[in-house]
C-alpha cells in the first residue's frame, strides 16, 4: 500500500509542472543538469524544447518513470551530495534544484550545512557565467507573526496533533483557542498546512519533511557566501495549495481577522 501511495504521490508532482515551467525562462545555454528530477516532466519539457539535459535522483521511483518515459539515457541515480562522482567539473551551463534541497536538508537529519555542500558541489559543475536556479518552499522573513487555523471539519485537528507527534524537524509550540481553532507562529502554520493540503494518503511522506529551510533573504546570502551573484528572488503563493486549503481551512491573524496563506514557494536564480 505505501508502495502505492508514494506512486500516486510522484504522478502529483508531474502536475505542477506548469508552475515548474517558470524555470525555464532563468535557464542559459543549453546544457541543464535537473537535480532531483522526480518524474522527469520538467526533463522531457527541456529535452522537447532542445536542451541537453540530464537529471538526477536517488529515488528507485523516479529511475521507473525514467524507464517509462523512455528517459534512461539521461538519467542518472544517485546521491546530490556527490554530484562531482557523476558529471565532470565545468559541464553545465545551468543546474536546477526543484522541491529538492528541502528533501536533502530533511534527509540528512535537518543539517544546514549539506544543503550548502550540495550547492557548492553544484557550483564546481557549473561553467562560467553559468547559473543555479532554485525553486522550493520559503520561509516567512517576519517570523514573529502568529496565525489561527480554524478547521472546517473539526476532527482534522486530530491530523494536526499527528503531524506535530511525527514531525521531527523541529518543536511546533501551539494553543487550543477551541474545538477547531489552533494558534501558532506563521512558519509553524506553512510547515503544516503544506503537509496537510496533500492528503492522509501523503501524509507518512510529508511530514517527514520540512518544506522551509530558509527565508528568502537567508537563501541569498548563503549563495552569496558561496560567491554567486543574485540575478532574480521571487516569492509566491502556488495556486494548487489554495485550490487544496479553502474548503479544508480559514486562516486569520492573531487579532482574528482573514489573511492570506503564507507563501509556499521562492524562485531564486543566482549566477556564476
Amino acid at each position: 500500500m505505501q508502495h502505492l501511495q508514494t506512486h500516486e504521490y510522484m504522478e502529483q508532482m508531474d502536475e505542477s509542472i506548469e508552475d515548474k515551467l517558470k524555470i525555464v525562462d532563468w535557464t542559459t545555454g543549453r546544457k541543464v543538469l535537473d537535480c532531483g528530477c522526480g518524474t522527469g516532466g520538467l526533463m522531457e519539457y527541456l529535452i522537447l524544447n532542445d536542451y541537453k539535459t540530464l537529471g538526477i535522483d536517488s529515488s528507485h521511483l523516479s529511475e521507473n518513470f525514467m524507464f517509462r518515459k523512455n528517459l534512461t539515457s539521461n538519467f542518472t541515480k544517485g546521491d546530490l551530495l556527490k554530484l562531482s562522482k557523476y558529471f565532470n567539473y565545468h559541464e553545465f551551463d545551468t543546474i536546477i534544484f526543484s522541491s529538492v534541497l528541502h528533501e536533502v536538508y530533511s534527509y540528512n537529519n535537518f543539517d544546514i550545512g549539506q544543503v550548502a555542500a550540495t550547492l557548492q558541489n553544484a557550483i564546481e559543475l557549473l561553467t562560467d557565467g553559468g547559473r543555479i536556479i532554485i525553486r522550493d518552499g520559503i520561509m516567512d522573513s517576519d517570523a514573529d507573526q502568529q496565525r489561527i487555523i480554524e478547521f472546517m471539519k473539526h476532527e482534522d485537528i486530530d491530523l494536526f496533533h499527528e503531524y506535530r507527534k511525527n514531525f521531527k524537524g523541529r518543536n511546533i509550540p501551539f494553543k487550543h483557542l477551541d474545538v477547531a481553532r489552533i494558534l501558532l507562529n506563521v512558519n509553524d502554520a506553512m510547515e503544516f498546512l503544506y503537509t496537510y493540503t496533500w492528503g492522509r494518503d501523503s501524509f507518512y511522506r510529508e511530514v517527514k519533511e520540512q518544506y522551509g529551510v530558509f527565508n528568502a533573504r537567508e537563501y541569498q546570502h548563503l549563495l552569496e557566501r558561496l560567491n554567486l551573484k543574485i540575478i532574480h528572488v521571487s516569492e509566491y503563493l502556488q495556486e494548487g495549495y489554495i485550490e487544496n486549503l479553502k474548503p479544508k481551512v480559514n486562516l486569520y491573524d492573531e487579532h482574528g481577522h482573514v489573511v492570506d496563506f503564507p507563501n509556499s514557494n521562492m524562485l531564486l536564480v543566482a549566477e556564476k
